[in-house]
């Protein structure tokens, strides 16, 4: 029997481990999701994708409303691709301070679900907002942490790695923005990265700085070429306005004029800051010409791209305003639900408790009756202790599954130790029990034995 009892309280100890314990995103993979839900966020993130380039703007509204729907079912892995999507598009738009906080939260999900792809993401959002807002050391640092990732888990980040060049080329360090844009170069040849138009501009900036202008001119022209053919109209723009900025300085006033207005009619309403730089060149090449009203034009356009990134700076204030209310409101919603079933599984224990506590006075009673023999009152000492057992592991599961991080390995040995520590318990308790209780309802027995003998005698 006691060798019964061990197998059994091991057996049960195995089964509640691999039957409770499972990684987040397993956990995630096998939750059945409403599948309208699911094929509507997988569809939102990838229009905000898709729409980087294109409409940033539009690129947020996606990501958020793709958050908001991640929250609602409880989506930990596609509420990280959310925020890192929604990340990058208010770096694209200028709200670095909002996207700031959006990547760092997607970083933090990430890592805490595992996910590579997501962390490098997250650190390829931030990088690129330290070096737009002047911070180097930061940007270098975060984007040095993501291609050791890269090279750890033998990834491919073409983007990481040419934005850690330019990183290099800006602070005068072209050694080092060589080696990184020919990598990143190298890398985007091999896997037929989407980020070659990008590439091609950083590499001819890199040209530029060099003096290498024949060789700038002719990578500003395979970025257009490539951003063109896969209409990616952010990037034409940023090869627009580096083929102005570089006839302006070569002193080719009429081609400088050519491509700032393309890169204008490009980036207005969509790519402020590139529409902005676009216009003062247009005015400083007809400045040069001596055509002031141009000049004037250009600079006034300047002026007011100026004021209305401040405006929507204002605006996107009070939009991350009611995105957050938005939030809020559902974060309340949730925690009620949360506390509801917190009540719910409070009184499911005290019931069982009350129930435990009822089953064992009831198992005192009955032993002390003359109903009882030997083998009900082992049988039901063995039960007692099985359903104290399951009822200390029921308690005990979600505070050590917090404390080890769901390792199966170490919740099997944590309540293979608890049941170690119960089998002594029971040797005791069914000592008690035979000894003790078995002998009390033996002189019961007898007791109504001998009351039945004298009233046959009389």
């Amino acid at each position: 029997m006691r060798n019964i009892l061990h197998l059994l309280l091991i057996l049960i100890s195995v089964g509640n481990i691999f039957g409770q314990s499972k990684d987040v995103k397993e956990i995630e993979n096998t939750l059945s999701f409403n599948k309208e839900y699911t094929t509507n966020i997988v569809s939102l993130i990838k229009a905000s994708s898709e729409n980087t380039n294109i409409n940033p703007t539009k690129s947020i509204d996606f990501a958020e409303e793709a958050l908001l729907e991640s929250k609602k079912i409880k989506s930990l892995y596609y509420e990280m691709q959310s925020l890192n999507k929604l990340g990058f598009a208010l770096f694209v738009t200028g709200n670095y301070s909002r996207g700031l906080k959006i990547s760092l939260q997607g970083q933090q999900l990430a890592e805490k679900l595992n996910d590579n792809n997501g962390i490098l993401s997250a650190y390829n959002n931030i990088g690129n907002i330290y070096r737009r807002q002047g911070n180097y050391n930061g940007a270098i640092a975060t984007l040095l942490l993501a291609k050791k990732l890269l090279e750890e888990k033998k990834l491919s980040g073409s983007n990481i790695i040419s934005t850690l060049g330019i990183c290099y080329l800006e602070t005068g360090q072209t050694d080092l923005a060589i080696k990184y844009l020919q990598d990143a170069y190298q890398q985007s040849l091999r896997v037929k990265s989407d980020q070659i138009s990008i590439i091609y501009n950083r590499l001819g900036d890199l040209q530029s700085k060099l003096n290498n202008i024949p060789l700038a001119l002719e990578y500003y022209r395979l970025g257009v070429a490539t951003a063109t053919e896969r209409e990616q109209y952010r990037w034409l723009c940023f090869n627009y306005l580096s083929l102005a900025t570089l006839y302006f300085n070569q002193k080719q006033t009429d081609s400088s004029i050519v491509y700032a207005q393309k890169a204008i009619s490009i980036g207005k309403h969509k790519f402020l800051h590139q529409t902005q730089k676009a216009a003062i060149v247009l005015s400083d090449s007809y400045n040069q010409l001596k055509q002031s009203d141009s000049c004037l034009k250009y600079l006034r356009m300047a002026m007011t791209i100026k004021d209305t990134i401040q405006n929507n700076k204002e605006e996107s204030e009070i939009q991350n305003l009611l995105f957050e209310d938005r939030l809020q409101k559902i974060e309340v919603a949730e925690e009620k639900v949360r506390l509801a079933e917190e009540r719910a599984h409070n009184l499911q224990y005290s019931a069982i408790a009350v129930t435990l506590i009822l089953f064992v006075i009831t198992f005192l009673i009955f032993s002390h009756s003359k109903f009882a023999n030997k083998a009900t009152i082992r049988f039901l000492g063995i039960l007692s202790l099985l359903i104290i057992f399951e009822f200390i592991n029921l308690l005990l599961h979600p505070y050590l599954g917090g404390l080890v991080h769901h390792s199966p390995i170490l919740m099997l040995s944590i309540m293979v130790l608890i049941a170690s520590l119960l089998i002594p318990l029971h040797h005791k308790l069914e000592h008690w029990i035979t000894e003790k209780l078995i002998e009390k309802n033996n002189k019961i027995r007898l007791a109504a034995a001998k009351k039945v003998i004298e009233q046959i005698g009389r």
